[in-house]
C-alpha cells in the first residue's frame, strides 16, 4: 500500500485577479508535487501559464488522510466561495453540485469585471513574464478571417461609442514610430477606394483638425505630394502635338 497525502491548493495571478482552487489525491501524491511536477489538471490554468507566465500565488491550503475527505473539502470551499458566480475564479465547475461550462457572462457581469480591473497596472516583472511566454508563438487569430456576421456584430457593438481622451492618447503613443510596409499601404488604399465619406465623418475630421498647426516637416511632405500629383495631372492633360505638313 503506497503512502500519499491528498491536499487542496490555491493558484493565482494576483495582478490579473484570477485564481484557481483545486484538489490533488493521486496515488503517491505529496504537497511537494505542486508546481514541481504537478501543475493542476485545469485547461484554463494551462492557458494562463502560456499567455501570462507562471502564477505568483502557489499555496497548499490543507492536507488530508483520505481521498474522500479531500474531495469533500474542495466541494465545500468551492460552494462557500461561490466560484460559479464570481468571475475572478477560474474553476469552470464545482461538479457535481454546479456546472457553468458553456455559460456566457451577462452584460452586467462583464461590466463588473471591467470595473474591477480599472486602475490596476501590471508590474514590470509580470509584463516580462508575459512577454517571455508569448515569444515565438503565433497570434491565436493568425490566418483567420472574420465572417460577415462576426464583422456585423463587432460593428454594432462599437456604434455610438466614443473613446476618451486618455484612451486616444494611449493609442497615439502606441502608434508613434510605427511605419506601414508598402504592401500594407497598398491594401489600405484598395480598401478605401470607392468608399465616400459621409457628411458626419467629414464634419468630425474637420473638428479634429481645428486649432492644430502643422510642423514644417509635415508641410514639406504635403507640398511634395501635391507637386507630384500636379505633375501627373499635367501629363494626362497635355494635348497631342499634331504636325501639319503645309507646303
Amino acid at each position: 500500500m503506497s503512502i500519499y497525502t491528498p491536499y487542496t491548493y490555491l493558484i493565482g495571478w494576483s495582478d490579473l485577479n484570477e485564481y484557481y482552487y483545486g484538489v490533488r489525491y493521486a496515488q503517491g501524491c505529496s504537497p511537494n508535487d505542486l508546481w514541481n511536477e504537478y501543475y493542476t489538471s485545469s485547461v484554463k490554468v494551462g492557458e494562463y501559464r502560456e499567455q501570462y507566465g507562471e502564477p505568483d500565488v502557489i499555496q497548499i491550503r490543507k492536507t488530508f488522510d483520505s481521498k474522500e475527505s479531500a474531495i469533500a473539502w474542495e466541494h465545500k470551499v468551492l460552494r462557500r466561495m461561490k466560484v460559479v458566480s464570481e468571475d475572478h475564479w477560474m474553476n469552470q465547475a464545482t461538479f457535481p453540485v454546479f456546472d457553468n461550462r458553456g455559460m456566457k457572462h451577462s452584460t452586467e457581469t462583464r461590466q463588473k469585471m471591467s470595473e474591477a480591473r480599472k486602475g490596476k497596472t501590471r508590474s514590470e516583472e509580470t509584463k516580462r513574464k508575459m512577454s517571455e511566454a508569448l515569444k515565438g508563438k503565433s497570434s491565436w487569430n493568425k490566418g483567420k478571417t472574420l465572417s460577415e456576421e462576426t464583422r456585423r456584430k463587432i460593428s454594432e457593438t462599437k456604434k455610438g461609442k466614443t473613446l476618451s481622451e486618455e484612451h486616444k492618447k494611449k493609442i497615439s503613443e502606441v502608434q508613434k514610430g510605427k511605419t506601414f510596409s508598402e504592401e500594407s499601404k497598398r491594401k489600405i488604399s484598395e480598401a478605401k477606394k470607392g468608399k465616400p465619406r459621409s457628411e458626419e465623418t467629414k464634419r468630425k475630421i474637420s473638428e479634429t483638425k481645428k486649432g492644430k498647426t502643422l510642423s514644417e516637416e509635415h508641410k514639406k511632405k504635403i507640398s511634395e505630394a501635391q507637386k507630384r500629383w500636379a505633375k501627373r495631372k499635367a501629363k494626362k492633360e497635355v494635348l497631342p502635338i499634331i504636325r501639319l505638313d503645309i507646303s
